[in-house]
């Protein structure tokens, strides 16, 4: 906590005593109204010393409605919350609700905050069925670097990580550097490509039309093994089967990342709509 503003507080403390004294020699009125412009004069010298300077810690005197007009001149600063703004209204507000009550200065503080990664991953999974093709494909693509990098040392992520329509709404997908480096412009592009509109509705037919040369390659290298895939609950018992999960799961968005454009988003739409 910085020693500046209770410097500024306790100058105002000193230099407000004399003048208190000096109102009372000109007003001819008692010790008591002398005390009582003391802490006028006081109280006021605070005010303007938080709204005009600095902010006094433990003690705010600025209207809510003021600074909630800051932090969101703030949150239009950084590109993640811009896009939230256009596309979703309602996910910036509470956003902005939460950085004024949490009194974050910066969405950089933010970012480390569970309530605002969980408004974010709400936004975020409740779009990707809206986005455009190239947004699904570059966050497959995003799924698929980091279960490359988490998945040989967190025998679990891939079971958590892996795309479905209830899967990974509550993920901070930007508590830490190095998962918000992943998905920050995905998130982005996702958001604005919803909020253009215009691209296909998620379809099982389409699903299960881009999904054909998918399954005749895996089924061709792992065959029986990709039972773990299609019932992951039943299956994955143990730490070898979870490394083998991991195996085949990135095995299995691999060879969808190299399908056409077309048929990424298919079947990427297809999966974040479902449970």
């Amino acid at each position: 906590m910085s020693g500046t503003p209770w410097l500024l507080v306790g100058a105002s403390a000193v230099l407000c005593f004399p003048l208190a004294l000096e109102l009372r020699a000109i007003l001819r009125v008692g010790t008591l109204c002398a005390g009582i412009f003391y802490l006028f004069l006081f109280v006021g010298s605070c005010m303007l010393i938080d709204i005009y300077l600095m902010d006094i810690p433990l003690v705010s005197f600025r209207k809510p409605v003021a600074m909630a007009e800051e932090v969101k001149s703030r949150l239009m600063q950084d590109p993640v919350c811009r896009a939230l703004k256009v596309c979703d209204p309602q996910g910036y507000q509470e956003v902005a609700d939460c950085m004024v009550s949490s009194e974050y200065g910066f969405m950089q503080e933010a970012y480390a905050s569970c309530e605002i990664n969980r408004i974010l991953s709400r936004s975020f999974h409740t779009h990707l069925p809206r986005a455009s093709d190239d947004a699904l494909s570059h966050y497959l693509q995003a799924v698929i670097r980091e279960m490359q990098e988490k998945a040989w040392d967190q025998s679990d992520f891939c079971l958590s990580a892996r795309i479905r329509g209830d899967a990974g709404a509550d993920r901070a997908y930007f508590e830490t550097d190095d998962i918000r480096s992943l998905y920050i412009d995905v998130f982005i592009e996702v958001l604005e490509s919803a909020a253009e509109g215009g691209h296909p509705c998620a379809s099982r037919a389409a699903y299960d039309q881009s999904m054909t040369a998918v399954l005749e390659e895996l089924h061709g290298n792992y065959g029986d093994e990709l039972r773990l895939l299609g019932d992951p609950e039943r299956y994955v018992k143990d730490d070898a089967d979870k490394s083998t999960y991991c195996r085949l799961i990135m095995a299995y968005y691999e060879t969808i990342s190299f399908q056409s454009s077309d048929d990424v988003g298919a079947i990427v739409r297809w999966l974040c709509s479902n449970r």
